[in-house]
Formats: structure tokens, C-alpha cells, sequence
């Protein structure tokens, strides 16, 4: 084949013509390196940015021992609090299991609620914050729960 190429054009031809094919797989190639190079540090800043705004939450959270207020715009379309999702009914059943174990006086770490209930903690620790959030529950303690009593019970 290279044989054949010399003598079709000439071996000046043949170097000038693999030169200018090394040169531009060349500049393809600075292109494609300049490129991962902006896309990086583009990755650098945002994960500088990230962790500065972790370092501001913290130190927030520190000083003023509360989180701050959610703005509205940051919460997605699905999740505001006008659009109620209504549960299965298994949910539902679940939920009321999770009351059933739920002592009034005292509290109860959700590790010992999951083993009663024989499921995860992280089934148990969702149910229990969409139950804080519906009134059901108190959080007595970081992963300390208890049922809230109402007024017709004693």
C-alpha cells in the first residue's frame, strides 16, 4: 500500500499529506484537551462554591441553633405543600402501626421502632417526619420520637 502511494504520488506528497494529517489530529486533539479543561475547572468552582455554601448552613446552624427558612422558589413544583398527596392505603396502614407503637409519656429512638416493626430505619424515619408534619408526632430528641396525646385522650 505505501508502495503504491509513492509511486501514485510521489513520496513529497506522501510526507507533506501524513504531516498535515498529523497536524490536524493534533489541533483535534488541543481542542478536545481544552475542552476538558474548562469543563473541569468548571466542576472545580461549583464544588468550591458548594462546599463554602456548607461551611455558611454550618456555621448558621451553629450560631442560631435552627435551619433557615426554605424559600418558596427553591421547592419544585411537586412538592408544595397546597398540592396534598393523598397515601396508599397501605401507607396509611403503616402509619397507623407506627402510632400504635409510639409511646405518649416517653420517647422512643427510631432504631428500636424499626426492630418492633420489623423494617428499615429509613422506612420508619420518613413515616415518622410526614407524621411530624401532619401533627401526629413529636421529636422529643435527634431520632427521638413520641405520639402527641390530643384532647380526648387522658
Amino acid at each position: 500500500m505505501f508502495t503504491y502511494l509513492q509511486r501514485k504520488l510521489g513520496i513529497s506528497d506522501l510526507t507533506s499529506l501524513m504531516k498535515q494529517d498529523h497536524r490536524e489530529r493534533d489541533i483535534q486533539w488541543e481542542v478536545v484537551t481544552a475542552r476538558w479543561k474548562e469543563l473541569y475547572q468548571y466542576l472545580k468552582q461549583m464544588e468550591f462554591q458548594m462546599q463554602v455554601q456548607q461551611a455558611q448552613l454550618r456555621r448558621y446552624v451553629l450560631n442560631t441553633n435552627a435551619y433557615p427558612e426554605i424559600k418558596d422558589e427553591l421547592v419544585p413544583e411537586k412538592s408544595k405543600p397546597s398540592e396534598k398527596i393523598i397515601p396508599r392505603q397501605a401507607t396509611l396502614q403503616f402509619y397507623d402501626r407506627i402510632l400504635k407503637h409510639l409511646p405518649q409519656v416517653r420517647s422512643i429512638p427510631v432504631m428500636t421502632l424499626a426492630e418492633r416493626l420489623k423494617c428499615s430505619q429509613g422506612r420508619v424515619s420518613g413515616a415518622l417526619s410526614r407524621l411530624l408534619e401532619q401533627g401526629k408526632v413529636e421529636r422529643t430528641g435527634k431520632g427521638m420520637y413520641r405520639k402527641i396525646r390530643t384532647a380526648g385522650e387522658k
